[in-house]
């Protein structure tokens, strides 16, 4: 079974950049997820390995400027955002208002949210999370 043509348009045009073309296959990302994910509130992360961290790169709604600002240690697993990247694997969150350091809460008020990793030939390269505003908004 294959991806639906629009998604195979965004993974034709992206599989078709080099490392040297960060900018467009940001650009490509940033249209696909809320595309795919019916999403409009989203967070990109990317490795920065001069830094040993991962910088948001990538963002839409809320509090984007905020956001940008935060950067998560890549060794550090108290962050959700860390331990996807690690372990390369999915994590949910009900309310990120139980993890402050993981996205910038407003009067303590968190939404849910869902941390996948980007891998890329069996590395680690970053982690997509898909927020929502409310605690406990995605289905299970």
């Amino acid at each position: 079974m294959g991806f639906p043509a629009r998604v195979e348009e965004y993974l034709q045009r992206i599989k078709s950049y080099g490392k040297e073309n960060l900018a467009d296959i940001l650009h490509e990302i940033g249209e696909a997820v809320p595309f795919i994910s019916r999403q409009s509130r989203f967070r990109l992360y990317l490795e920065d390995l001069t830094e040993g961290a991962l910088s948001c790169m990538g963002a839409a709604g809320g509090e984007i400027e905020r956001v940008r600002q935060v950067t998560f240690a890549i060794n550090d697993d108290n962050f959700l955002v860390s331990r996807v990247y690690q372990q390369q694997a999915v994590a949910s969150c009900d309310n990120l208002a139980e993890f402050p350091e993981d996205m910038p809460v407003v009067d303590g008020q968190g939404g849910g949210s869902y941390f996948l990793p980007l891998v890329h030939r069996g590395r680690s390269i970053g982690v997509v999370c898909l927020d929502r505003c409310r605690p406990g908004d995605f289905p299970r």
